[in-house]
Order: C-alpha cells, then sequence, then structure tokens
C-alpha cells in the first residue's frame, strides 16, 4: 500500500515559485492584508506524467511519485 506521495520541483521551478510568493505576499502586505498563502495544482496524466501551476502560473512538469 503506498505511504507517501513525493513531489518535486527543479531548482529553477523552485526559484518561480518563491518569486510568485515573494510578490504576493507583498502585495498583500502593502494592502495591510495578513498573507493569504499558495494555491497548488497538479495535474496527473498517467501518459504524460504531473504538471504543477501555482496561482495561476504554469510551472511545468514536476517529478510525482508515490513511495511505499
Amino acid at each position: 500500500m503506498t505511504k507517501k506521495l513525493n513531489m518535486q520541483l527543479s531548482p529553477e521551478q523552485t526559484a518561480h515559485y518563491l518569486s510568485i510568493m515573494r510578490k504576493k505576499t507583498e502585495n498583500e502586505v502593502n494592502q495591510d492584508c495578513e498573507p493569504s498563502g499558495a494555491t497548488l495544482r497538479i495535474s496527473v496524466c498517467p501518459i504524460f506524467g504531473a504538471s504543477l501551476d501555482v496561482e495561476g502560473h504554469d510551472l511545468g512538469e514536476i517529478a510525482f511519485e508515490f513511495i511505499k
């Protein structure tokens, strides 16, 4: 039985994610709002693999595996 799901971003994808979140958080703080976090959407297709969308920004294909 599968016990864990592992998602891994490349160093470039991680940098892109952090850039998106820095800008989003800065805008929210500047508007005197509490930072809201992020929405991550993982699309999984058995034939084509998995891709990640962060706050409407496509980060592309990611490493996605089930670990026993």
